[in-house]
């Protein structure tokens, strides 16, 4: 009920202040967290609750090591467990929100260099919070959403502000590998955008993403340990038959990707400024990636994720496109169709989705600590 009213009253005021708006996203992000903290340990979370159960025994050093890899997870993990005392449940919640809050932070700080009306920012949060394809994930999938979260606050500071937080794209690398593709923006920044331009470049995107593990076989499966970062990318690219087997990408998700590569080219045509290509580089590089490894589905599935965190940024501009007033009466009364539509497919998705969920009736109708 205190998110529900803290809405309300963000979407109703007159004036807004910037810090009601983000004690909205604060107190959104610790629902979620308590909801992922009712998770019953499963997959890649049983992973993760291991992990941090781990730091008890080992020394600093040795557990920031822990996996010769992506020292600042273990070394944010290992904080974590002193801060909640232990108890794995209230990690899951914290963790949730800090990555919920930076993420929300990121599209108020998107909206303030635009200053679009406020329904489209409150529609887009709705999305953020409530897409459950985004937060099914959002616990199982630890490092890889810690690390986006921090690259969706890169990327506004970046394409929007013109900010160069080298050292935030950095520590995204060591929270989760696959962040360093990332690294493209740098490359490709000042490109021109015109169509030629982007025609080579998805060719180039193309016959990079397909050589990919062409290219990998010129190293010898036995010479390579896990021992870091580069060698354990390798080994995942060679050796596919141990990985984990996921659904097919399917259509809808394939669309939501799609969707989000044409609304930035529209916003690249329409709106000027160094950066304005960056968008659409990047979310054409995860599209083209995504499609030449349709079928391995552990790499489709994991680098359509990357694309979840940009579909709110996506959407945002998406109602400027169709001029959201043009379409609808009251733009405030659209912000409340949305919400219950999302709402709505949330919690049908909590309920009858792919995890399991320990006292979740509780939760929600009794409170947390009954």
């Amino acid at each position: 009920m205190g998110v529900l009213f803290a809405f309300l009253h963000v979407l109703n005021a007159r004036e807004v202040k910037t810090q009601e708006v983000f004690f909205l996203i604060v107190l959104f992000s610790t629902l979620l967290g308590i909801l992922n903290a009712c998770k019953i340990p499963e997959s890649d979370l049983e992973v993760y609750k291991l992990w941090y159960e781990d730091v008890a025994h080992y020394s600093f050093l040795d557990y920031l090591f822990y996996l010769g890899k992506e020292p600042l997870f273990f070394l944010y993990n290992y904080l974590m467990y002193y801060l909640t005392f232990g108890f794995f449940e209230l990690y899951l919640i914290l963790n949730t929100a800090i990555c919920y809050t930076i993420m929300g932070y990121a599209l108020l700080k998107m909206h303030k260099a635009f200053k679009l009306p406020n329904e489209y920012f409150l529609i887009g949060l709705i999305f953020l919070f409530f897409f459950p394809n985004l937060f099914t994930l959002s616990a199982h999938i630890n490092r890889q959403f810690l690390a986006s979260s921090l690259l969706v606050l890169f990327i506004v500071d970046f394409v929007f502000y013109s900010k160069k937080r080298i050292a935030l794209l950095l520590s995204t690398i060591f929270i989760h590998t696959s962040s360093a593709i990332y690294v493209l923006l740098f490359f490709l920044r000042k490109l021109n955008s015109n169509r030629w331009t982007i025609f080579l470049v998805s060719l180039i995107f193309i016959i990079v993403s397909y050589f990919l593990n062409q290219i990998s076989r010129l190293f010898s499966i036995q010479s390579i340990d896990n021992s870091n970062a580069i060698n354990y990318g390798l080994s995942r690219i060679q050796n596919r038959e141990g990985a984990i087997e996921f659904e097919t990408l399917g259509i809808l998700s394939y669309a939501l990707c799609l969707f989000v590569v044409l609304v930035f080219y529209w916003l690249k045509q329409r709106w000027r400024s160094n950066n304005r290509a960056i968008l659409l580089y990047i979310s054409l590089f995860i599209l083209t990636f995504i499609t030449v490894n349709y079928f391995d589905t552990e790499l489709a599935s994991r680098f359509s994720f990357f694309m979840y965190f940009l579909f709110p940024i996506s959407l945002y501009f998406f109602l400027k496109l169709i001029e959201l007033k043009k379409f609808w009466f009251d733009r405030k009364a659209t912000v409340l169709f949305f919400l219950l539509i999302f709402g709505y497919w949330f919690t049908y998705k909590i309920i009858y989705g792919v995890w399991e969920y320990e006292n979740i009736e509780r939760v929600i109708f009794t409170g947390f600590w009954k």
